[in-house]
């Protein structure tokens, strides 16, 4: 009785050490995310490497396409890269070689154009710290296999913010 106690225990601790923790990304293959916290409090960061033998482009990290959980549905989270009445940059590309990596970080502050005194366009850049609660970032990553271009991935990355 006493072998069968031990063998119990040591298959369990077995099974708690092989079984894999749920990760916060879905959507893609080529690209995994490292550094990711599950909560976060003043900003979030984290970092995607590229496991594939692929270089892979990941569509403009700088222009974050960031979600907010409202119920059972995801609503958009204002985020413009520049001040408004400037013209912002083109849309970056970011390729990564197999195994490099570049890292994400936002502030947690939301930004949009605003209207001041009824002007138009809007010309005021305006800013507010989000709230508490679950949010998704999207990447679109590029990939390519033996040099011709393959069906993109869209790589979702899950965090909360307390």
């Amino acid at each position: 009785m006493k072998n069968v106690s031990v063998g119990l225990i040591f298959l369990t601790i077995i099974f708690a050490i092989a079984c894999k923790p749920s990760e916060n990304f879905s959507g893609s293959e080529s690209v995994s995310v490292v550094k990711l916290r599950e909560v976060y409090g003043k900003n979030v960061s984290f970092t995607l490497i590229n496991e594939s033998s692929e270089s892979v482009q990941i569509e403009s990290t700088a222009h974050f396409y960031i979600e907010k959980k409202e119920g059972e549905s995801w609503s958009k989270v204002p985020y413009i890269p520049c001040q408004c009445g400037t013209p912002c940059r083109p849309p970056a590309v970011n390729e990564l070689a197999p195994q490099e990596m570049t890292e994400i970080t936002w502030d947690l502050i939301s930004r949009k154009c605003g209207n001041e005194n009824g002007l138009t366009p809007p010309i005021k850049t305006v800013e507010e710290k989000v709230s508490s609660g679950d949010y998704r970032m999207t990447f679109n990553v590029n990939r390519q296999k033996n040099g011709m271009r393959i069906d993109p991935e869209q790589l979702v990355v899950y965090f909360s913010l307390k």
